[in-house]
């Protein structure tokens, strides 16, 4: 875990980091040139998070109190997005997210240049999602209470479910076990992270899904088992 109390963190070039980021009090984390996020990020009190040209996070990004997201460049977000409070997420240049995001509170999600959604889109109170240029949400946008509101600008395709694929470059051994987790995004073999070898998407499994397809790059057999559970209960 690294936390940063009432300061301000400048990184520049390429970084790579997998650990756990707390940002408390008036700070501020900025990333700048390519850059793979792989840890959780809180961020609380008057804070934010900058990235800047090209990012791919692949963790969970909570936010409260006056602070905020900003997304740069490319961005490739693979987890969930939480806002609460006078935050706000704000993504510029091409952006795909695969996961959850949820804002509630006096915030905002704004989405420029072209957009294409995975997952589920909540806001509440006085927050509101909009999307300007090409946006194609392809799943479940939501708004709550009457000062929300969802804006879609330029051209906009929404869908509820989309056909979703991801590949893992990994030589499995005899008896060994390969786990992905699209719920909580890890992927592990006989028990060790290996989510560097992931590469797609986290398909969001509902129980109106078609069809389900593994298939061995070798062009093997394997044994395969799904556990599935409702999200919303």
């Amino acid at each position: 875990m690294f936390s940063a109390p009432f300061n301000s963190l400048a990184f520049n070039a390429g970084l790579v980091f997998d650990v756990d980021f707390s940002i408390s009090g008036i700070s501020s984390v900025k990333f700048g040139g390519q850059v793979f996020l792989g840890a959780r990020y809180a961020i609380s009190g008057s804070t934010e998070v900058v990235l800047g040209v090209i990012a791919t996070p692949a963790r969970a990004h909570p936010t409260s109190g006056e602070g905020g997201l900003l997304f740069a460049g490319d961005a490739d977000p693979a987890r969930i997005i939480h806002c609460e409070g006078q935050g706000d997420i704000s993504i510029t240049a091409t952006i795909t997210l695969r996961s959850d995001t949820t804002v509630s509170g006096m915030s905002q999600i704004d989405f420029a240049m072209d957009a294409h959604p995975y997952a589920d889109h909540m806001v509440f109170g006085e927050g509101a999602v909009t999307f300007n240029a090409s946006a194609i949400p392809l799943r479940i946008i939501r708004a709550s209470d009457m000062f929300a509101g969802i804006i879609f600008g330029g051209r906009a395709v929404s869908g509820n479910y989309s056909e979703e694929t991801l590949q893992i470059n990994v030589i499995l051994a005899p008896g060994q076990v390969l786990v992905i987790d699209t719920e909580n995004y890890l992927v592990t073999r006989n028990g060790e992270n290996i989510i560097d070898k992931h590469s797609g998407a986290w398909p969001w499994l509902v129980s109106e899904s078609r069809e389900i397809i593994v298939q061995p790059g070798s062009g093997g057999q394997v044994d395969t088992d799904i556990m599935f559970t409702e999200k919303w209960l």
